[in-house]
Parts: structure tokens; C-alpha cells; sequence
């Protein structure tokens, strides 16, 4: 979850983690976080959401379900 951009070399401790087979998921809250640095983040550009407000949150849980259940389905397929 971020609400900015980070200033660590996220590049590296991502890369490491998705080549450990982990499924990266990111939400971008608010309006200055950094879109394109959560789409390199994410194990893909479908596993990125965004909201400019805590109330728009209550919709995604089912969404992020639906994505990992894909990720599930994918990987065993």
C-alpha cells in the first residue's frame, strides 16, 4: 500500500521476491502516489488498484479476491 513514492531500490526486493514465485499485489491510495512505480511493484498490471478515497476501499476486497484467485488458478493450470 502506498500513498507516495519510495525512495528505496524497490526494484531489487521486488525482483527477488516475485523470482521466490510470490504474487505481489499494490494499492495506490490517495492522489500522489507514483502509479507507474506500483505497476513495476506488482506481479502484474491487473494486481494494481487505486483509490482516492477510504470509502472506494470497501469495493476492492472483492476484486483483489478475484485477482488472487486468477494467480491460484494460473499457477497450477
Amino acid at each position: 500500500m502506498m500513498a507516495g513514492s519510495s525512495t528505496d531500490d524497490v526494484k531489487s526486493a521486488v525482483g527477488n521476491l516475485k523470482s521466490s514465485g510470490v504474487i505481489i499485489m499494490c494499492l495506490g491510495m490517495g492522489e500522489s502516489f507514483d502509479k507507474a512505480q506500483l505497476a513495476s511493484m506488482a506481479t502484474m498490471k491487473a494486481y494494481v488498484m487505486t483509490a482516492t478515497k477510504w470509502s472506494e476501499v470497501d469495493k476492492m476486497p472483492s476484486q483483489f479476491v478475484k485477482h488472487i484467485s486468477q494467480g491460484i488458478s494460473n499457477t497450477f493450470a
